[in-house]
């Protein structure tokens, strides 16, 4: 009896141990893994951000370089002076409009055409009109400062009271140089000096230096 009931004793802490060993491992097993699959970063949905530009390049986005790069300008002059000879003793007045279409082809250079109306006259006795166009290039060397080279054609016709009118072709050539003054990429002003190549009768066969200014800026 006694041999039994050791027996039983025996079987049943030997029980006891396997259940124990079982319950640890099931409690192992239970455990999370280190790392979840919902921890996981998915980076197959995540679209690359595109570059951001400034806002000039975000203007011209889809503009041809052509358009880019016209500037359109010019100037309007408006004055008067006394004048004296033998049929005519009084004040003339004098107007001017000078428009100018240039293409940006560099950081350095600008070319273009240039052209002009102007007006001197009494609005009676005295009346000269005056039309001319020709190339124009200027160059950049540092951004603040320009020089300027112009060939111009000028057709001119010129009444007085009494007389019969007056028509005559010149040419003439100009160079020059000044400062600019940026409002922004595409606008600025340019105020310069510059003087004729040539003597005739359209400079008094002199050779006259003449201040200038005039405004760009650009269509687009």
């Amino acid at each position: 009896m006694k041999l039994i009931f050791a027996c039983f004793l025996i079987l049943s802490s030997i029980s006891l141990l396997a259940q124990d060993e079982y319950d640890k491992k099931e409690k192992n097993d239970q455990r999370e893994p280190l790392y979840k699959k919902s921890d996981s970063i998915d980076v197959s949905d995540k679209k690359k951000e595109e570059p951001q530009g400034d806002d000039n390049s975000k203007a011209y986005s889809g503009m041809s370089d052509f358009k880019r790069n016209l500037r359109i300008g010019g100037a309007f002059n408006l004055g008067s002076y006394y004048y004296q000879s033998g049929f005519y003793d009084g004040q003339l007045f004098f107007i001017m409009l000078s428009p100018q279409l240039t293409y940006v082809m560099s950081e350095y250079f600008e070319g273009g055409l240039t052209t002009s109306y102007s007006y001197t006259g009494s609005f009676g006795v005295i009346n000269s009109h005056s039309i001319s166009a020709g190339p124009i290039l200027r160059a950049y060397p540092i951004p603040e400062v320009f020089l300027q080279v112009e060939g111009v054609g000028f057709y001119n016709t010129t009444s007085v009271s009494g007389f019969p009118s007056y028509n005559k072709v010149n040419f003439n050539a100009f160079a020059g140089g000044g400062i600019v003054s940026r409002f922004s990429q595409t606008a600025y002003l340019i105020t310069g000096i510059k003087v004729n190549l040539m003597k005739n009768e359209l400079t008094y066969n002199q050779i006259i230096p003449t201040a200038f200014t005039s405004i760009h800026f650009g269509l687009w």
